[in-house]
């Protein structure tokens, strides 16, 4: 990413909270995304919320800039490592209320997944062992699970590591 985008994403970071709270209107809101999204900068979706009500939600650019498909609310996109964060906060929130024990093992809550011993304090703390390799059975266990495949299920049925 340029350092000019970069600059331009931490300055929209900071100052959000601001906008949204200080003048409270999606049109404010809008105005600020377009402006930005005019210039370029920013291809995406917002959704700025306040205590479970959503003060905004639109979405930006092109999910598909040669066949010209516009991003909208469905619209995926590639976060990479980024959504271990979220992950990792969406745990810890179960944790702090009282749904779920970080020293219990993931059976625990996935029962067919395929690695016994490993548990929900090592998966956060990247200290289980587990080989990126050795994720595509989890992949599957997931789905048998949970009748849904996983997001990251058809990138990694085709991904081949390097030789």
């Amino acid at each position: 990413m340029e350092t000019k985008n970069r600059k331009v994403l931490i300055l929209l970071c900071l100052l959000l909270p601001a906008v949204s709270y200080a003048q409270g209107t999606s049109a404010r809101l809008d105005s600020l995304f377009k402006s930005v999204a005019a210039k370029d900068m920013f291809n995406g979706n917002v959704l700025v919320a306040q205590q479970g009500k959503i003060l905004y939600r639109k979405s930006f650019g092109y999910a598909d800039l040669e066949r010209k498909k516009l991003n909208n609310v469905n619209t995926g996109f590639q976060l990479a490592s980024l959504s271990k964060v979220f992950t990792a906060i969406a745990v810890l929130q179960l944790y702090e209320q009282g749904k779920l024990r970080l020293d219990e093992t993931f059976r625990t809550y996935i029962p067919k997944f395929p690695y016994q011993e490993i548990t929900i304090r090592q998966l956060l703390s990247h200290t289980s062992g587990l080989s990126d390799q050795d994720l595509a059975a989890a992949f599957t266990a997931f789905e048998n699970t949970t009748g849904r495949r996983p997001i990251t299920t058809t990138w990694w049925q085709s991904w081949r590591p390097p030789m």
